[in-house]
């Protein structure tokens, strides 16, 4: 419930997991259902606001050039699924949603919101002919066209047809012939296994995660599982990263749902078991230990420091042990913390942040005055969906440019330097808080980007100036960061 940005993807993406996991979050004590569900009705309830005039949807309110199919479908299925759970939509919202979709697939130009490759627009529409399939609209015909050129058909796309194919009640051959064609794409090692598609596809936020998540919740719902899935559970595990979650909200989404199927498919044994970690040649001082007794959240970690582990060695190795009934699943971590962030860090974009007082000069800051702030993103390539994360430092505020005429005045004149995105291939949307400031570029074009905005000094004092950070919203691995700064206000 805490994705910090505001487009529909994120918004279905809070749901999804309360959606499809409540099984989960009620046998496991995951936190309040009534507040979660509270909060999803919310989400739903609102999908209006993000509909296009055509009927299909956008990622945004307010601003959507044309409608796109990726997120039309996503809000379809999600709508779906919720509406089993008992959770309502607005009928008349998902009813034009539905019209807009099989117009989508009867319609062969690819020109929509986003410009989509070959694989994308097959995979989009595969997840549409499913999605739809939810909705009580078997496109039966239009799943034989794309099963007749399924050869064409990237891998993620095949995974959306195998769901399909048993909504349609498609014949079973069939079933087994796309069931084959993704097992031949997984990729082996002696504990794991994952599954990859050949090319990236961006728009709709295709990633080793999701394609391996999706073909895994196919095949557990289509055929009852695969020998050794197991292994992909375990990878998906691994590929957690900070706190526990996956990389993307996408990731987060098609994992838990991944990994609910798997529950309801294997875990129908309530764990009743001991378990305990250590380090391989001390049996006596066990670095975490305890008892695991009914679906309960239940779980111990352990934490200890180099010096512990490793001795005066640069290897070591660690003894996970188990007895008694149940699963018992376990990972290692090691990590650092730097003392501070006193250089910058650029791995895909470079990024860089400027304040100068909007009377000139370079300072100092003076209490009540107004200053500028520029950032500047650089990209050697074209990226999608990118965004900024801007903190103000204390003693600052955001001067709300939308509102107060002052301020329209001061964006006018920034608007008359150029230094203002607001189109395609540039940032074009913005979010303003208490503490930061929130970018947003749909599409990026390779090269340099500026965007400005205004803040006033309002108290006295030297105050630490947080790292600017600019990542890829769907590719985290990619981003870019400031250094630290001081910055001073004068009486």
């Amino acid at each position: 419930l805490e994705y910090p940005y505001g487009c529909l993807e994120q918004k279905l993406s809070r749901a999804m997991p309360v959606v499809t996991g409540s099984a989960l979050i009620e046998e496991f004590k995951l936190g309040s259902l009534g507040t979660l569900k509270a909060e999803t009705l919310k989400i739903f309830a609102r999908l209006g606001d993000y509909q296009h005039s055509s009927g299909g949807f956008c990622y945004w309110t307010g601003y959507c050039r044309e409608a796109d199919p990726y997120i039309t479908a996503y809000a379809l299925e999600a709508s779906a699924l919720a509406s089993k759970e008992g959770y309502s939509s607005n009928g008349a919202v998902i009813n034009r949603a539905v019209d807009w979709l099989k117009g989508y697939l009867s319609n062969p130009k690819t020109d929509w919101a986003y410009p989509y490759s070959r694989s994308e627009d097959y995979a989009a529409r595969a997840y549409s002919v499913y999605a739809l399939a939810l909705h009580g609209e078997k496109m039966t015909a239009y799943f034989n066209q794309l099963y007749m050129r399924r050869d064409q058909v990237p891998y993620l796309g095949k995974a959306y047809m195998l769901m399909a194919a048993k909504l349609l009640d498609f014949d079973e051959k069939a079933r087994k012939d796309l069931a084959a064609d993704i097992m031949n794409q997984g990729r082996y090692s002696p504990t794991l296994m994952h599954f990859e598609d050949t090319e990236e596809m961006p728009w709709v936020h295709n990633s080793n995660v999701k394609t391996t998540a999706v073909m895994l919740d196919a095949l557990l719902n289509a055929e009852g599982g695969f020998p050794g899935d197991e292994k992909a559970v375990q990878w998906l595990t691994g590929e957690r990263k900070a706190k526990g979650r996956w990389r993307t909200t996408q990731e987060n989404s098609w994992a838990l749902r991944a990994f609910q199927d798997f529950y309801r498919r294997y875990e129908k044994a309530v764990p009743d078991f001991t378990a305990s970690v250590m380090k391989q040649g001390d049996a006596v001082n066990a670095l975490a230990q305890g008892k695991f007794a009914g679906r309960t959240l239940a779980s111990v970690t352990g934490e200890a420091g180099f010096d512990r582990v490793f001795g005066a060695e640069d290897k070591a190795k660690l003894l996970f042990a188990k007895t008694g009934t149940g699963r018992l699943y376990y990972t290692a971590r090691m990590g650092f913390t730097p003392q501070k962030r006193d250089n910058p860090a650029f791995e895909g974009f470079e990024i860089s942040r400027e304040i100068k007082p909007m009377a000139g000069g370079s300072g100092p800051f003076k209490a009540g005055s107004r200053a500028v702030v520029t950032i500047t993103v650089k990209t050697k390539q074209d990226r999608t969906f990118v965004a900024v994360n801007d903190p103000v430092p204390a003693g600052f505020e955001v001067v709300n440019t939308a509102f107060a005429v002052e301020s329209t005045e001061d964006a006018g004149q920034l608007a008359e330097k150029g230094e203002r995105g607001g189109w395609w291939g540039e940032f074009e949307r913005s979010e303003q808080y208490d503490d930061r400031v929130l970018i947003f570029a749909d599409y990026l074009t390779k090269g340099e980007h500026k965007y400005s905005y205004i803040v006033q000094a309002t108290t006295p004092g030297t105050y630490y100036g947080p790292s600017s950070f600019v990542e890829g919203m769907y590719e985290p691995e990619v981003f870019g960061r400031t250094a630290s700064t001081e910055v001073t206000i004068e009486r």
